[in-house]
């Protein structure tokens, strides 16, 4: 099991910085686009859909690795101050209900990839390209947040299961 998450995190870890690569170009295409349009007087066809697909791979190569880091919003106020156990529970409980939203976007971007390739449907921009490639990456990328959602519910279980001081045999 060691050694299953240590290769996810390895996984999430390059798709995080794959992540950073297109949100960098994301920034050099806005540059692009600014420059094309001031200057030249010709603003570009294609940059504003590309910075869209690319936001949308972004997002979902680098949530799965936000996941792993805990770097998603949660409150946290309350929990803080429980017993570790007893924190490890309530992860546990938070991590479930986020794993079925996953499953929902696994569902659906599975469904909706299929179907696309099926009928080949375009996207409604500019530069129209295969819409199964952007419901893919929902796929994979919620496959990669729903694995790593149950690496950490695996942590907070050892938690749970390790004895506290004071603990009775």
């Amino acid at each position: 099991m060691k050694t299953f998450i240590k290769k996810l995190k390895t996984l999430n870890e390059a798709a995080a910085t794959i992540s950073g690569v297109l949100i960098f170009l994301i920034c050099l295409l806005a540059v692009v686009e600014v420059i094309a349009r001031t200057v030249f007087d010709q603003p570009t066809r294609w940059s504003l859909a590309f910075s869209q697909f690319m936001l949308l791979y972004a997002i979902f190569l680098g949530s799965a690795y936000c996941f792993q880091e805990r770097g998603h919003i949660r409150v946290d106020i309350l929990v803080e101050h429980l017993p570790r156990r007893m924190r490890a529970s309530f992860n546990v409980i938070g991590l479930l209900i986020a794993s079925v939203f996953v499953g929902v976007l696994i569902w659906k971007g599975y469904e909706n990839m299929i179907l696309s390739a099926r009928f080949d449907f375009l996207t409604i921009t500019t530069i129209q390209i295969p819409a199964a490639y952007l419901y893919a990456i929902i796929f994979v990328g919620s496959i990669l947040m729903l694995l790593s959602i149950f690496a950490l519910i695996s942590e907070n279980i050892l938690i749970f299961m390790q004895k506290e001081e004071g603990d009775v045999e």
